[in-house]
C-alpha cells in the first residue's frame, strides 16, 4: 500500500536523520526478517494456488500476483531513497540470505531488481556442496570447515563487479553451527586460507558474526591480522 511505502522510505529517513553518523543498512529480504508475505512462503506458479494460499491469509491479495523478487526490489528501493534522502553517502546493502528460497544460483532475478548503488552482501560458502562423516550435503550455513567462496557467492561477486560495485562476504569467525555451543573453534589454519580467499575473491568487506561465536579468541585475533 502507499503508505507502507511511505513507511518504509520515511521511517529510514528518520533513523539516518537522527543518527547522522550512521554508515549504512545491511538488509535481510528473505526468512528471518519478515517485511513481506513471500518471506516464509514459496510463490506457486499456478494461480489456483496462490488463491488458496490469499483464502488461507498466508499471502495478500496484493503479492499474489507479483514475485518475491520484484517485492525485494521494491522494499530495497524505498529504503534506499530515505537512507540517501537524509545521508547521500549511506551504504545500502543487500543481504543475500535465503534468496536461494526463490531461485537457482546466484538469484540473478533478485539481482537485477536492484536499485543502483546497492552493495551486496553474499554468504562466503552457503550453497557449497561437502561432505563430513561419510555423509554428503551442501552446506546451508555458516562454515569454518568449508573455506569458500561457494559457486552462490562468486556469481553475485561477478555481477557485482559488472556493475562497478564492491562486493562484502558474509562469514563467521571464532565458531560456527558446527559446534555451536563452544566460544570459539582453534581452527586457525582454516580461518587463515578463508582470509586469503576473501582477498582473492575481490571482497573489499565483511561481516564476521552474528548471533554467537562473537568472543574475542585467538580465532578473531588471526582475523584481524
Amino acid at each position: 500500500t502507499d503508505e507502507c511505502k511511505r513507511y518504509l522510505r520515511e521511517a529510514t529517513e528518520y533513523v539516518f536523520a537522527h543518527a547522522p553518523d550512521l554508515a549504512g543498512v545491511i538488509l535481510i529480504t528473505a526468512s528471518e526478517y519478515p517485511s513481506h508475505c513471500y518471506c516464509h512462503q514459496h510463490r506457486p506458479e499456478d494461480e489456483a494456488e496462490r488463491e488458496q494460499l490469499v483464502a488461507e491469509g498466508k499471502i495478500c491479495p496484493r503479492c499474489a500476483p507479483r514475485t518475491p523478487q520484484e517485492i525485494i526490489g521494491e522494499i530495497v528501493t524505498l529504503i534506499q531513497q530515505g537512507a540517501r534522502a537524509a545521508k547521500p553517502s549511506a551504504e545500502v546493502i543487500a543481504w543475500n540470505w535465503s534468496w536461494n528460497f526463490y531461485e537457482p544460483d546466484p538469484q540473478r532475478g533478485v539481482l537485477e531488481r536492484l536499485p543502483e548503488g546497492v552493495i551486496v552482501m553474499g554468504d562466503f560458502e552457503r550453497g557449497t556442496p561437502t561432505s563430513c562423516c561419510g555423509f554428503e550435503y551442501v552446506n546451508d550455513e555458516y562454515s569454518i570447515k568449508v573455506i569458500g567462496p561457494s559457486g552462490r557467492f562468486t556469481g553475485v561477486a561477478e555481477f557485482q563487479r559488472g556493475r562497478g560495485l564492491p562486493t562484502y562476504a558474509k562469514v563467521q569467525i571464532g565458531t560456527t553451527h558446527e559446534v555451536g555451543d563452544l566460544p570459539y573453534l582453534p581452527a586457525l589454519g582454516n580461518i587463515a586460507r578463508k582470509y586469503r580467499a576473501l582477498r582473492d575473491s575481490g571482497v573489499t568487506g565483511i561481516m564476521s558474526c552474528w548471533n554467537f561465536g562473537g568472543h574475542p579468541s585467538l580465532a578473531t585475533e588471526l582475523a584481524g591480522e
